[in-house]
């Protein structure tokens, strides 16, 4: 997961674990997320982690790269779903998501640090 679809070459770091799993007997899946515009998949990573596949198990070459706005667009679409089924604990998480993702800039326009400070620097003359 990350802002854009691009994989960039970097420096491979000593230890290659990913942000999350799902390892099953005949299928494993691994999660390398990033946030920000500035934060990017790297290819030697991914490669890392191709590794860590059981032996038996057949590797796609390509990863799959999911976007946080995808990600944010999808839990949006679905919302009124749970809505109309009466699903407060799902609706209540959902929008909790969305907050999260607004308030880090996750999934939608990115903001420098600059912008909030201006915020503050804009009410600090108020009494």
């Amino acid at each position: 997961m990350a802002e854009n679809d691009e994989i960039k070459s970097g420096k491979l770091k000593s230890f290659n674990i990913p942000d999350g799993a799902i390892l099953l007997e005949n299928i494993s899946l691994f999660i390398e997320s990033k946030i920000g515009y500035n934060s990017y998949l790297l290819k030697e990573q991914l490669e890392g982690h191709k590794n860590l596949f059981p032996e038996k198990q057949k590797v796609q070459c390509e990863p799959i790269i999911i976007k946080w706005k995808e990600i944010c667009d999808f839990f949006r679409r679905n919302y009124n779903y749970y809505e109309i089924k009466n699903d407060s604990l799902t609706c209540f998480l959902l929008k909790q998501f969305e907050e999260f993702c607004i308030i880090n800039c996750i999934g939608d326009k990115q903001n420098s640090k600059e912008y909030f400070f201006l915020r503050f620097i804009r009410y600090s003359g108020k009494n």
